[in-house]
């Protein structure tokens, strides 16, 4: 999940609101 982050944090700000809303959509699936 930190690699993820940083992922995010290094990306372009166009790209990151995608990769944030791809991270929630993740941990919504992977909630009970």
């Amino acid at each position: 999940m930190g690699a993820l982050a940083l992922l995010v944090a290094e990306s372009a700000p166009e790209q990151k609101e995608l990769m944030i809303r791809l991270v929630l959509r993740l941990l919504e699936e992977d909630a009970p």
